[in-house]
């Protein structure tokens, strides 16, 4: 909850007061009452917005996150008890009656009930809204942090890139200079592409699917020129379909784990089929598991696992039969 004064505090406090001193001075006949009428204003608005401060911005600071609502609500009855009567007795002072008061009033609890009264029926109004708005203030202010925290953990989620894949593709086209400089070519072109990608989706937590199949097919390109047929793609369900989102570089993720951990031939493939659906995304892929894998960080699923947690409650599913099996939900509505 936001305990200081702010901009918008201050023109709900003008709003408010503009209002209710027109309310006030109506009821002033100013031919006879004019110097009573500025009075009981400057009374009004010097009480209310006393008792409404130190309630907000002093007793709620320092009681309520410390959760002792019952001296919250004491020291709260206290304030108003003694705003109250000290209103009560200034209103008595414009009228000449203030010694009268004090002599008949002062040492009775009357006047204390009488005084929690008045200050609730001038600063009542204003403290509700004050505190309805702090309150929504305060919500404002919780979803802020965490979608700073979330689009924090994406960013570095996003930031654990294997730095293994760059050097593998500069080897591959490296060897393709000499042997075949057009092929080279066409493969410095994708990977230009695929760069240039993820360079313009590293601020984005999610991209239309249309554009993440885009960069998987040129993700495709780079591992059917590394590997020749060992390893095949397929991609179906794009037709017509509705625009839906996904985290940029899911699919990269799952195609770089079928190289990575299975043994693909030129006459025995790995086939990986990529089939959208209307709210998922199934990735199949043929298992034939390598005796050794390459070292591994451990952190390519996690991390997407992680990134889609933080964007959906819909969780990614493993299914591991024959075939080895993941399910990404695909998301519909972009905040």
């Amino acid at each position: 909850m936001g305990y200081k004064l702010n901009k918008s505090d201050i023109y709900m406090l003008v709003l408010f007061y503009v209002i209710g001193i027109a309310v006030t001075l109506s009821t002033y006949d100013f031919s006879t009452q004019i110097v009573e009428a500025l009075l009981d204003t400057l009374i009004y608005v010097t009480f209310s917005f006393t008792v409404v401060y130190i309630i907000v911005f002093i007793f709620f600071p320092y009681f309520f996150p410390k959760n002792k609502i019952f001296l919250l609500f004491l020291c709260t009855a206290v304030l108003m008890a003694i705003a109250g009567v000290l209103e009560i007795y200034f209103y008595n002072l414009t009228e000449g009656e203030g010694a009268k008061f004090l002599e008949k009033y002062l040492f009775t609890f009357k006047v204390w009930l009488w005084g929690i009264a008045t200050s609730a029926q001038n600063a009542g109004i204003l403290l509700g809204v004050f505190l309805g708005k702090k309150f929504y203030d305060a919500q404002l202010e919780v979803q802020a942090k965490e979608k700073e925290k979330r689009e924090s953990e994406l960013r570095l989620l996003k930031a654990q890139i294997d730095p293994h894949f760059l050097f593998n593709n500069l080897n591959t086209v490296d060897s393709l200079i000499d042997s075949d400089p057009t092929v080279a070519k066409a493969y410095l072109q994708k990977l230009s592409q695929l760069y240039r990608y993820l360079i313009s989706t590293k601020d984005d937590e999610i991209v239309p699917l249309e554009d993440e199949i885009n960069f998987a097919k040129n993700y495709m390109f780079l591992i059917e020129k590394r590997f020749g047929s060992a390893y095949q793609f397929s991609v179906e369900g794009m037709d017509g379909k509705e625009e839906v989102w996904i985290p940029p570089g899911a699919l990269q993720t799952l195609i770089e784990n079928v190289v990575k951990h299975n043994i693909g031939q030129a006459e025995d493939p790995i086939y990986t089929d990529i089939i959208v659906h209307e709210d998922k995304v199934i990735v199949t892929n043929d298992l034939r598991l390598k005796q050794k894998t390459a070292e591994s960080t451990k952190t390519g699923f996690k991390n997407l696992q992680a990134r889609f947690a933080l964007l959906t409650d819909q969780p990614v599913e493993i299914i591991v039969d024959d075939k080895y099996t993941l399910v990404l939900p695909l998301i519909k509505e972009v905040d």
